[in-house]
């Protein structure tokens, strides 16, 4: 708990920005992020930016997977190295955005090369749990055999899971799959 309301630690949104401040400050990651996010967007509290990173990335280095995939985000564009770094933390602990983005980092070769075995493992990762891009992306591996062997049963399967999505691409895909043959 926060103090003295009842408030759950797992859940710091409904607590106060005191009872927020001192679970951040007794190392909760949860709470970290919180006030991070706080900082960040000036709820409460003066915005501070640096602040703000403080304590997103102390929340990040305790294992809280949202803080690793914001920090993720934040280095997409000036520093993909870190941001593949803190996807993969996250996405090592199930976070199905921050596997989507490896895959997809990984298949561009935003990292380096274009690796697309890494890139079909971390795609498969997130299509497993109905992200729907993902899904797609995995169709299309075995369609083409990028990283995979070329298996047209496979790539059906996941396109049919992304078209039941209302993907339309994958709509499409699948329809040419059926043409053919």
């Amino acid at each position: 708990a926060f103090g003295a309301r009842t408030a759950p630690v797992e859940d710091p949104v409904s607590a106060t920005l005191d009872e927020i401040k001192a679970a951040a400050e007794r190392g909760l990651p949860r709470a970290q992020f919180q006030l991070g996010l706080k900082f960040l967007y000036g709820e409460g509290v003066e915005d501070d930016i640096k602040t703000a990173s403080i304590w997103v990335t102390k929340a990040a280095n305790g294992g809280h997977s949202e803080a690793q995939y914001f920090l993720g985000m934040v280095n997409t564009a000036d520093d993909p190295k870190a941001a593949s770094e803190w996807y993969g933390k996250a996405g090592e602990q199930g976070h199905v955005k921050a596997s989507a983005k490896l895959g997809e980092m990984y298949s561009e070769g935003k990292t380096g090369k274009a690796d697309y075995i890494r890139a079909h493992r971390w795609y498969l990762q997130a299509a497993e749990k109905g992200h729907v891009l993902s899904q797609f992306a995995v169709g299309s591996f075995y369609e083409n055999g990028l990283g995979v062997e070329q298996n047209f049963f496979e790539a059906a399967k996941w396109y049919t899971k992304a078209a039941n999505q209302r993907e339309p691409q994958a709509q499409v895909n699948l329809g040419n799959l059926y043409l053919r043959g």
